[in-house]
């Protein structure tokens, strides 16, 4: 019987990384008018510092690699739409 759960549970916690790297790496092949609100009034300087302030410059593996480093410590990051430079666990 807990020869089966520990199976479950490793299945079930493999399962949970795929579906999260998956929807991560989707999320950011969104278009960058969907990080800023305000993309219109932005010039391309703007959008170059914005885009490298929020770190997605860089290669997805390496995102992806920050995202689930931060993820393990707690830090899910700092809001840019609901309320902005808030911390998200707050």
């Amino acid at each position: 019987m807990l020869q089966y759960l520990a199976k479950r549970l490793g299945r079930s916690i493999i399962s949970l990384f795929i579906i999260i790297s998956v929807v991560f790496i989707l999320l950011r092949q969104m278009p960058i008018e969907g990080y800023f609100p305000n993309y219109e009034k932005m010039t391309d300087l703007q959008i170059q510092n914005g885009l490298e302030a929020l770190g997605l410059n860089d290669p997805i593996l390496e995102q992806l690699g920050r995202f689930w480093a931060n993820l393990f410590k707690g830090d899910l990051g700092t809001s840019i739409t609901y309320r902005q430079n808030v911390d998200v666990v707050s």
